[in-house]
């Protein structure tokens, strides 16, 4: 019985630790280069490593993500061989593949994608594309090689809106993007920093950030806040990134330093998304109290998709061109996401039931 003791003891903190996942203001995650998740907290502009029991990674993997696909926030990765994998409070289980490859991910209560960059940076072997992933499947939502993805990372909001970074050069931003769930371009926002040894990014409430290493010729071991509002995005002031001595000697010392980040704190940006919503022809009444209507305009087959606050999947059906009636009478009141998916267009619109 002795002998368990240990192994027992170690499974039990393990998934202590992944029903424990802190969604609470300040609080992110870094993979760090010692093999293992940490817990940071930011609070009044300093950051402290905590000292939370940490997660072992698999070899081999290149990125995290937070995200709840039906059984909680639990943590992925993204793994060799273009494999993606979920954490079940003791192993990183490979849960899906595609023939497409990708280096990194992000996600947001049920939203999870994954991405690539353009490498190399001159005749590129692989295209810039970030794909969705749903049950299995990846969606690719955008794919463009003519420009760079200085940032090798991506962040969501509690919508599934995608954010992430483009230049004109490989390690120089110029505009950060947001986009839908379904790959439509929201918006494009100018913003400049100096992008090298980038290795994160992930989003707070409505401030994007983004994880500066220790090669960066400006600001070397800091968090970059970037705060969006509306059409615009301004450059807070670096926030310096703990990097603990772990190992190594006296004159040749190692240091811990991060390779990606991710958070599950509620992010929105609501003024945005309000534009876009209301811009579009959408559901009728909204807010409505038990029914509503929505006008199907693509031709052949579309997938209607309810989402709930959480970017949790509640409803799915299939409908043919024409106004469909969509029955609300047995959730309760708040905000859902509508998707509506068809063979030539795909819409996203914000349903209020009251």
């Amino acid at each position: 019985m002795k002998k368990l003791l240990p192994a027992t003891f170690l499974l039990l903190i393990s998934q202590f630790f992944y029903a424990q996942i802190d969604c609470n203001p300040g609080v992110f995650y870094g993979q760090g280069t010692d093999g293992k998740i940490h817990q940071l907290t930011l609070q009044d502009g300093v950051i402290t490593l905590d000292t939370s029991p940490t997660i072992e990674l698999t070899s081999g993997l290149f990125g995290i993500a937070i995200a709840n696909l039906g059984s909680g926030n639990t943590f992925y990765g993204t793994g060799s061989a273009s494999t993606l994998l979920e954490f079940d409070g003791t192993n990183f289980n490979i849960i899906g593949s595609s023939p497409n490859n990708f280096l990194n991910g992000g996600g947001n209560g049920g939203f999870l994608y994954v991405q690539n960059i353009r490498v190399p940076a001159s005749e590129p072997t692989f295209e810039n594309r970030i794909d969705r992933f749903d049950d299995g499947d990846f969606t690719v939502l955008w794919a463009d090689s003519t420009i760079f993805t200085p940032v090798s990372d991506l962040a969501a909001d509690d919508a599934g809106n995608v954010y992430f970074f483009t230049g004109n050069a490989q390690f120089d931003v110029s505009d950060l993007r947001i986009m839908s769930a379904t790959g439509e371009l929201l918006s494009t926002i100018p913003v400049a920093f100096n992008a090298g040894n980038a290795y994160g990014v992930m989003l707070m409430g409505n401030v994007v950030y983004v994880g500066l290493g220790q090669s960066n010729t400006e600001n070397p071991h800091t968090l970059l806040p970037i705060t969006v509002s509306g059409s615009s995005a301004t450059v807070g002031t670096p926030i310096a990134m703990p990097h603990p001595v772990i190992g190594g000697t006296l004159g040749s010392p190692i240091i811990l330093q991060f390779s990606d980040l991710a958070s599950c704190v509620s992010s929105n940006t609501v003024s945005l998304n309000e534009t876009f919503f209301q811009n579009k022809s959408g559901a009728f009444p909204n807010p409505c109290t038990s029914h509503f209507t929505i006008n199907i305009q693509d031709e052949g087959r579309s997938i209607v998709e309810i989402f709930d606050g959480t970017g949790r999947l509640i409803s799915s059906s299939m409908h043919f061109p024409g106004v469909v009636t969509v029955d609300m009478s047995n959730y309760p009141e708040g905000i859902y996401n509508l998707h509506i998916r068809g063979s030539s267009r795909r819409d996203v619109f914000r349903v209020i039931k009251e």
